[in-house]
């Protein structure tokens, strides 16, 4: 980021999925909705996020006013499988969040600091886009965020051979380890 530039003016890369809700009529009990994410948009998100599949994505959302903003709790629902890390064959898995965001218009976020306290319980709003919010953008992030950093077989083991340091000898540091030998 060069020094004249604000992160506003940073190029953003646009969603993997976006699937945009109205929020300018929602009423005093709010809006619930009901999105199952259909074949295309789940290849894509599989794609993505490095999956073998995943066989289905459900998201239960309920949207209420909150001041001049709005709060977005939904249930995410997802399987996936994944390769696993040792064998890299498929691990299945499920994933069952509960996400709560505030949105707020981009005109009441401007007034207020930029700087975020880190000691914060609550993550800060999101901005609303006009008067609407992008659902899909939310539930890609945070299947992303849900999905097992390490998936892993039951019972799946390195092959012997990787743990005797055979390759050790033919390794990318071999020669190294040769010549420090060497040396002493």
């Amino acid at each position: 980021m060069q020094a004249d530039e604000s992160p506003d003016d940073l190029p953003v890369a646009p969603p993997l999925y976006s699937y945009w809700v109205d929020v300018s009529d929602l009423s005093d009990t709010g809006r619930q909705l009901v999105l199952t994410l259909d074949e295309p948009t789940r290849a894509t998100l599989a794609e993505a996020f490095d999956l073998i599949d995943l066989p289905m994505v459900t998201v239960r959302a309920d949207l209420q006013p909150r001041g001049a903003g709005v709060t977005l709790q939904f249930h995410l629902t997802a399987q996936v499988v994944q390769p696993c890390v040792v064998t890299l064959e498929p691990v299945a898995g499920d994933v069952d969040e509960m996400v709560t965001l505030h949105y707020t218009p981009r005109a009441v976020l401007g007034e207020t600091s930029r700087i975020v306290d880190i000691a914060d319980e609550e993550d800060p709003p999101e901005p609303l886009d006009g008067d609407r919010l992008d659902l899909g953008a939310a539930v890609a992030e945070h299947l992303a965020l849900s999905l097992d950093p390490f998936p892993r077989k039951a019972n799946a083991e390195l092959p012997s051979s990787a743990l005797d340091g055979q390759h050790a000898a033919t390794g990318p540091f071999a020669a190294l380890a040769k010549l420090k030998r060497e040396e002493t």
